[in-house]
């Protein structure tokens, strides 16, 4: 594997942390139920990464710091006080593996599909947006989503490595040294968050004070544009991109890499694209998702979100799979309760945004967990943004 596939593997194992469901309390610890809850899926995370990197046959880079999970309590954590079990699910995970003698890679999961934190929050407060906190550059105003500024506002101040201590920042600048270079990865969710906290981190203007002598570069995958163009202009010059190397458009850094027939890089700067994302290949967008976008995109006006990558220089394009054909495939349990279409759109949807980017990067398909038919009933069920009843 070549350095981007590698990197694209450390980003895929950021997202290992499992749920836990009706645990049950150990009374005899000193650590409260969601501190046991953390602690636990911490260590099973770092037990089963050995095999996973196996599976996708390299060896296993160390991880050097973390796994470090931060569960949100309101919303990812349940204590049941009558039989003593907690359910509990990963809200953010990052690791940092050591990948070379002087290289390491930070690794972001991406959105937990039993996260409610994640879709509610992390995803989904885009109608607010917050000015950048973390140092800006004169004559800019950069502003980046609610829901990403609370998740960069999480990975800096609330995780931490478990036998350490110390946060990221703290261990960055405990490794801090001119030859290192650290690459910051993460997908979909993990992929508008791992630009944001690199330039919090390593940003020309960055406020924290770290001043890291050591370099920065990001590889971003499958991520929604959460900024407007002053974030996308401050970001760009701290972290200019590389080029594509031999002409591959995802084999770069500091650069958002997407695939064109995935939906969520579309959010929040081009959602139109979404109405007509796989008609050519005769799939059309459900009416009830062209209502989703409808509002979303009128609600979204003044918020100004920009691209990432406003020239496409990142963009691939995967090929399209009939529906019936994707991993994990099973509409034909749900479809006759849902819109015509919907469970066939959110099966490509999927496809394209996980097992696609593999397929592209040379890397193995792992077996998929995702089912077209649940993910599609509960988006239905949901009646997002007011869209209701479409048959």
């Amino acid at each position: 594997m070549n350095e981007f596939q590698q990197t694209f593997v450390c980003s895929i194992a950021s997202n290992m942390a499992q749920e836990l469901i009706n645990q049950p309390v150990d009374t005899s610890s000193a650590l409260s139920p969601i501190e046991q809850a953390t602690a636990l899926m911490e260590k099973q995370m770092n037990d089963t990464l050995p095999g996973f990197f196996q599976k996708m046959g390299i060896d296993a880079p160390e991880a050097v710091w973390g796994p470090s999970v931060y569960i949100d309590a309101e919303k990812d954590f349940s204590l049941n006080t009558q039989n003593n079990t907690y359910t509990a699910t990963a809200t953010n995970t990052m690791v940092v593996f050591k990948t070379g003698a002087n290289n390491y890679t930070l690794a972001i999961a991406g959105t937990k599909a039993t996260s409610v934190f994640d879709a509610v929050t992390e995803d989904g407060s885009v109608l607010i947006t917050k000015k950048w906190p973390y140092g800006i550059p004169q004559g800019m105003n950069p502003k980046i989503s609610n829901g990403t500024s609370i998740g960069v506002g999480i990975l800096l101040t609330q995780m931490t490595d478990p036998v350490q201590g110390n946060n990221i920042a703290g261990y960055l600048k405990s490794i801090d040294n001119a030859t290192n270079v650290i690459t910051i990865t993460g997908h979909s969710l993990g992929g508008a968050l791992a630009p944001a906290l690199a330039l919090a981190l390593f940003g020309s203007a960055s406020n924290l004070g770290y001043n890291f002598s050591q370099k920065a570069q990001v590889f971003a995958t499958a991520g929604p544009d959460v900024g407007n163009k002053d974030y996308y202009s401050y970001y760009s010059s701290s972290f200019k991109p590389t080029g594509a190397t031999n002409g591959v458009s995802w084999q770069q850094y500091n650069q958002k890499i997407w695939n064109s027939l995935d939906v969520v890089p579309q959010a929040w700067a081009n959602l139109s694209v979404i109405n007509t994302i796989y008609q050519s290949n005769g799939l059309n967008t459900p009416d009830y998702v062209k209502c989703i976008i409808r509002v979303a995109s009128a609600a979204l006006i003044f918020d100004n979100y920009y691209s990432m990558d406003p020239d496409k220089k990142g963009q691939f394009t995967a090929k399209y799979v009939t529906p019936s054909d994707t991993p994990g495939y099973d509409c034909g349990t749900c479809a006759a309760n849902l819109p015509t279409g919907l469970c066939d759109f959110v099966a490509e949807m999927l496809y394209q945004h996980i097992a696609a980017y593999s397929v592209e990067f040379g890397i193995p398909v792992l077996p998929s967990a995702i089912k077209p038919c649940s993910t599609a009933t509960e988006l239905y069920a949901k009646k997002i943004c007011g869209c209701g009843i479409i048959k």
